[in-house]
C-alpha cells in the first residue's frame, strides 16, 4: 500500500499547472455542451400526465387469501 501511495503522488506530482487548467477547460466544456442538450431536450420533449383511476377489482387489498394468491401463479 505504501508502494501505491509512492506512485500516486510522483504521478500528481509529474502533471504541470497548464495540463491541470487544460483539463479542468474541458471538463466544464462538457459539462457545458451536455447541458445544452438537455435544454435543448427539455424544450423538445412534451410533458405526458398519467392519470391513475382505481377500478373495481378487489385484486391486492388486505383480504386477498392465500388461495387467490396460488391461482395466480
Amino acid at each position: 500500500m505504501v508502494e501505491v501511495e509512492r506512485l500516486t503522488n510522483e504521478a500528481l506530482d509529474s502533471i504541470s499547472k497548464s495540463d491541470w487548467e487544460k483539463c479542468v477547460e474541458h471538463a466544464e466544456k462538457i459539462q457545458d455542451e451536455d447541458n445544452e442538450k438537455e435544454i435543448l431536450r427539455d424544450s423538445l420533449t412534451e410533458p405526458m400526465i398519467l392519470t391513475l383511476a382505481s377500478d373495481d377489482s378487489d385484486f391486492g387489498t388486505d383480504g386477498d387469501s392465500e388461495n387467490d394468491v396460488e391461482e395466480l401463479e
